[in-house]
């Protein structure tokens, strides 16, 4: 917490900024050759491409303010600001054979626990 005495007023801030860029990437690169060789594989040969973000925060901000003055004042803020980049794909050129589900998924989540007080 920082404070400020203005003659007769008193402020106490308490601020959280969190700033996130995240990238998660899962694939199959450009011009890959997967199960080219050989015979397919059955029905339960299966490819899976999966790029997966799970962000949890947590933040607690608290201010008091307090003076012998005439007056005092507490302010608490939480800025979150989150950017992601999840991303799942087969490259360009890429020989990809299955028996089975080819399944290409990319899934980004978020749990944020914040709590302020001020006073």
């Amino acid at each position: 917490m920082q404070g400020k005495y203005f003659g007769r007023l008193f402020v106490g801030v308490s601020p959280i900024v969190d700033v996130f860029f995240l990238k998660t990437s899962a694939y199959i690169a450009d011009g890959a050759q997967i199960n080219q060789t050989g015979s397919v594989g059955g029905a339960g040969q299966s490819i899976t491409v999966r790029a997966q973000d799970d962000t949890e925060i947590v933040n607690i901000a608290g201010a008091l303010g307090a003076s012998t003055g005439s007056a005092g004042v507490g302010l608490s803020i939480i800025v979150e600001i989150i950017t992601k980049d999840v991303t799942a794909y087969i490259g360009e050129n890429a020989n990809v054979r299955s028996g089975g589900n080819i399944t290409i998924s990319a899934i980004a989540s978020e749990n944020m626990f914040e709590l302020v007080v001020a006073g």
